[in-house]
């Protein structure tokens, strides 16, 4: 779904802040920029860093990861980047009702430690 000029929107979910503005967003964005590409992870990327590491040519911000082109990421990586983060967002609001301002999004657990 559009959600604005240029950016693409999937899922969708409600959030609510102290100050009671309330409304819905998308859970996972995309838009190409003049500067190239920008997934927007409305779960926020903190927590997600074991992920990150892997992912390829990027630059990670508070919620976005931006990129010069598709190629210059790892596609397993990517895609474990928005399922975990999708998933993290639906954990959240399950257990509040709704979703903080992203600054109070708790991060996500850190993954079992294999071997």
């Amino acid at each position: 779904m559009a959600w604005s000029a240029g950016t693409v929107g999937f899922g969708s979910y409600h959030y609510r802040y102290a100050s009671g503005e309330e409304g819905d967003f998308f859970k996972i964005g995309f838009a190409a920029r003049a500067g190239g590409l920008t997934l927007y992870v409305m779960a926020g990327v903190r927590g997600f860093d074991h992920i990150l590491e892997g992912l390829g040519r990027h630059q990670a911000t508070k919620s976005t990861v931006k990129f010069a082109r598709l190629s210059d990421l790892s596609q397993p990586a990517l895609v474990q980047l928005i399922v975990e983060s999708v998933r993290h967002l639906d954990a959240v609001e399950e257990q509040l009702g709704a979703i903080p301002r992203m600054s109070k999004i708790p991060p996500p657990s850190l993954p079992s430690p294999s071997g």
